[in-house]
């Protein structure tokens, strides 16, 4: 190495200094803990939890009443009516339910009563989705020419992708 790298390098690490402008916290004042009462439910038995999982059951079951005849079938206006109906099940608090219960868990493993509300959820869940599951299988049995139609239709250009699903899976 010559003479004036040796000097250069020299001078370069001599002359950096650092000096922090901020202090690091002191360790216990950062909380480590996720607080979920303030985002979501005090407990995983919050009667809350409760009240939103029997409304969305209700909803569920009224759909499936309304629509066990087949007559939205009849019709595209009826079939798109029933399919804003469709939509509002899925508009529920149901997800944020299900969020705090898998956070619960995330947070604490040991936290059996989370995981059991979470398991007996779950199942509820799945039993009164079932009782709707003919909506879709019905609507994927229209003929092929008025699922052209439909998909071609603005008016069901919100439901496209639902749709193109419903029909594919057919």
């Amino acid at each position: 190495m010559s003479k004036k790298l040796k000097t250069a390098a020299k001078k370069s690490t001599k002359s950096f200094t650092y000096t922090p402008i901020n202090e690091l916290p002191e360790i216990g004042t950062i909380q480590t803990t996720w607080n979920l009462k303030k985002l979501f439910f005090r407990s995983p038995t919050d009667p809350q939890i409760e009240r939103i999982v029997t409304a969305v059951e209700k909803q569920y079951r009224a759909f499936a009443r309304a629509h066990k005849d087949l007559k939205y079938l009849k019709s595209d206006t009826a079939l798109l009516k029933s399919l804003q109906v469709y939509k509002k099940l899925h508009d529920t608090d149901l997800d944020r339910v299900f969020v705090y219960l898998f956070l619960c868990r995330e947070a604490d493993a040991s936290d059996t009563k989370a995981e059991q509300v979470l398991n007996q959820l779950q199942q509820r869940v799945t039993n009164f989705s079932n009782e709707i599951i003919f909506y879709t299988l019905a609507i994927g049995k229209l003929e092929a020419a008025r699922q052209k139609r439909i998909l071609k239709n603005p008016a069901f250009s919100e439901y496209r992708f639902l749709l193109e699903g419903i029909f594919d899976a057919a």
